[in-house]
C-alpha cells in the first residue's frame, strides 16, 4: 500500500510540473532564447511528422473551389511567401511556404513536397510573414481564444497593441436591371491591452485608442504626434508614436 502511495505521490508531481512548464511557456515565450534554424519543411522532417496532422479536408477544399466565383481574394497575398514558423521551444523553420486564408481563419503551409496542410497551431509561438516589403508576426495574443492568431503592431512590458485581419463575403444580388456579385471584403479589428489589465477592441482612433492611458501619457502621446505632424489616424502612426515615447521614456 505504502509503495502505491508513493508512486502515485510521484506521478502527480510529474503532471504538476508538467503543467506548469506548459503554462510558464505560455506566458514567457520561447524557451530557447536562440533558436535552431531550420530551411524549408517537408512531411519526414521531426516537425512533419509530429505537426503534419491536419491535411486539407475535403470540406475546405470544396469551399476553395467556390473562392474563384467570388470577387477578390480572401487571401493575405496573391500567392503563397516564404515566411517562418517559430515553436514554443525556440525551433525556427525558415523559408517555408505559407498562406493565410482570412476567411477561414486558418494558416496554409505547403511542403517541399507540395503538399498543403492547415497549420497546427498548438505548437506556434509566432508565424512571420513578409507582406508589402513588411514581416507580419502573428501571435497567439487571448487565451481564451487560444487557437486565434492575432498580428503583433507593437508590444512593452505596459502595452499590446494588435489588430485580427479577416475577410467576409457580401452576397450578391440580383434586382433585375441592377446585379451585385459577391465579393469578399478585408476587415481588421484592433485590440489593445495595458499591463496586466483585459484585453480591449477599440477602434482606429485617437479617442478611443489614448482613453485607456493614464492623461499623462496620454498627453505625452499627444504631444509627439503634434510635433511631428502625425495625425494618430493609422496603426503605423500610433505605433511610430509608442516607440519614440517609450524610447523617451528610457533615456
Amino acid at each position: 500500500m505504502r509503495a502505491i502511495i508513493t508512486s502515485f505521490i510521484l506521478l502527480f508531481t510529474s503532471l504538476t510540473l508538467q503543467a506548469q512548464t506548459v503554462i510558464q511557456a505560455e506566458n514567457s515565450g520561447p524557451t530557447s532564447t536562440k533558436a535552431n534554424e531550420v530551411n524549408g519543411m517537408n512531411t519526414n522532417s521531426s516537425f512533419g511528422m509530429v505537426f503534419f496532422n491536419r491535411p486539407l479536408n475535403q470540406s475546405y477544399t470544396d469551399a476553395r473551389l467556390t473562392y474563384h466565383n467570388i470577387k477578390g481574394s480572401p487571401y493575405l497575398t496573391e500567392e503563397p511567401v516564404k515566411g517562418r514558423i517559430v515553436l514554443k521551444d525556440g525551433t525556427e523553420y525558415k523559408d517555408v511556404l505559407l498562406s493565410a486564408d482570412l476567411y477561414s481563419d486558418e494558416i496554409i503551409v505547403t511542403t517541399d513536397e507540395g503538399e498543403e496542410y492547415f497549420l497546427d497551431k498548438s505548437f506556434i509561438w509566432e508565424v512571420i510573414m513578409p507582406v508589402d516589403g513588411k514581416e507580419l508576426i502573428f501571435k497567439k495574443m487571448d487565451f481564451k481564444n487560444p487557437n486565434d492568431l492575432y498580428i503583433k503592431l507593437y508590444q512593452d512590458q505596459d502595452l499590446l497593441f494588435f489588430k485580427k485581419k479577416y475577410a467576409t463575403i457580401r452576397q450578391g444580388e440580383n434586382h433585375g436591371v441592377s446585379k451585385t456579385e459577391p465579393k469578399f471584403n478585408l476587415r481588421e479589428k484592433y485590440f489593445v491591452k495595458h499591463g496586466g489589465g483585459v484585453i480591449e477592441k477599440v477602434n482606429l482612433t485617437k479617442k478611443d485608442i489614448l482613453a485607456g492611458f493614464k492623461e499623462r501619457d496620454a498627453k505625452k502621446i499627444q504631444s509627439y504626434a503634434k510635433a511631428n505632424g502625425l495625425k494618430l489616424r493609422k496603426e503605423e502612426d500610433f505605433v511610430t508614436v509608442f516607440e519614440a515615447v517609450r524610447t523617451e521614456s528610457q533615456n
